[in-house]
């Protein structure tokens, strides 16, 4: 009988992106010093949903410590927190506020069949006044998200079914899920810019035109005089003011042809549940495959690869001790096979 194997949702996902790109994450145990900024990102953000719901105002500070983690240029992570703020203040407002929680950041580890476990985190079981139960994914994306249409059953949401339906077998949900909800974000593509500042004899200093200030004069002033520019000065926007624009970015255009933030719902029949049994056991079979060397390369994603460079190496020289030290200078050989397994105290 083969060893078991315990699969988490990221090794899947880093699977279906590229096999040779999982071979080297989780067989050869390479990782880079620096992990993608759009990782932590993505971190920053579902911390700062998850406080929210579970605590009713999300955890500012805990996002800007996990943007200030990553070794980016200090403007670089101001912006990026600004974003993030933005993003998780969106949700706030847009959520469905008539969907109840049942459960958040909801961790399953289940048998697949003797040899083979599945391990993962569902963002939200949410729970609707009809009584259904719905599993809520959280995505972001740095496109417009145009499609309205249901999607397929991709691996990540056949993982949602099976471990759904393995929860209500288990107690764990008093009624299997009904379906599954993608809340789609978009994150804000402008970028912090310079503003005039103008000061008029208010005392005051005045984003805008003679006209914003001859109005705030209107309203917290009973003589309503007019005013005349004393100073006008070019200022890089405050941190505050580049959130203000993020956020107004986002709701601009929900209703429109082209909204940043969609929501689409896919309810589960019962040819899904085998569709993703079939898929999860087709997958464990192409992972053990893998493990064997059978694999392939998936060129399509080789621009954002963070081991893009270690295919180039092993392409352009022959030498291994001049490549193995270029491989050690870029990444670290970890001891454990998957971190996320080590660090929940699991045999990786």
């Amino acid at each position: 009988m083969p060893p078991r194997l315990t699969v988490t949702q990221s090794e899947m996902r880093t699977f279906m992106e590229c096999p040779h790109k999982w071979r080297l994450a989780y067989e050869t145990r390479l990782s880079p010093h620096v992990d993608g900024f759009a990782l932590t990102f993505g971190t920053a953000f579902h911390h700062g949903i998850h406080t929210m719901r579970s605590n009713g105002v999300p955890d500012y500070d805990g996002i800007q410590r996990i943007i200030d983690e990553h070794p980016r240029p200090d403007p670089s992570n101001r912006a990026a927190y600004s974003k993030c703020r933005a993003m998780v203040r969106a949700y706030d407002f847009l959520r469905d506020r008539n969907a109840k929680e049942h459960a958040s950041e909801l961790e399953f580890a289940y048998a697949f069949n003797r040899v083979n476990r599945l391990r993962g985190k569902i963002d939200l079981i949410a729970e609707k006044d009809d009584g259904s139960l719905w599993i809520v994914d959280y995505k972001t994306t740095t496109e417009q998200y145009t499609e309205r249409v249901v999607p397929p059953l991709d691996i990540q949401a056949c993982a949602y079914v099976w471990a759904g339906f393995k929860m209500h077998e288990a107690g764990a949900l008093p009624r299997p899920p009904h379906g599954i909800r993608y809340e789609v974000i978009q994150k804000p593509t402008i970028r912090p810019k310079q503003v005039t500042a103008t000061v008029f004899n208010t005392g005051y200093e005045i984003v805008g035109t003679k006209k914003d200030a001859n109005d705030y004069l209107k309203t917290h002033r009973a003589d309503g005089r007019p005013v005349e520019i004393t100073t006008q000065e070019t200022r890089e926007e405050t941190d505050e003011e580049y959130e203000a624009r993020c956020l107004d970015w986002i709701l601009e255009d929900l209703d429109g042809e082209n909204p940043r933030y969609v929501t689409i719902e896919r309810v589960f029949d019962a040819a899904d549940l085998k569709t993703a049994e079939m898929q999860l056991r087709n997958l464990f079979a192409a992972i053990r495959r893998a493990q064997r060397g059978e694999y392939h390369v998936n060129t399509t994603h080789c621009r954002f690869c963070p081991f893009s460079r270690v295919c180039e190496w092993v392409n352009h020289f022959d030498d291994t001790e001049t490549r193995d030290a270029l491989i050690e200078s870029a990444f670290l050989i970890r001891p454990e096979r998957n971190p996320e397994l080590a660090i929940e105290g699991e045999a990786a």
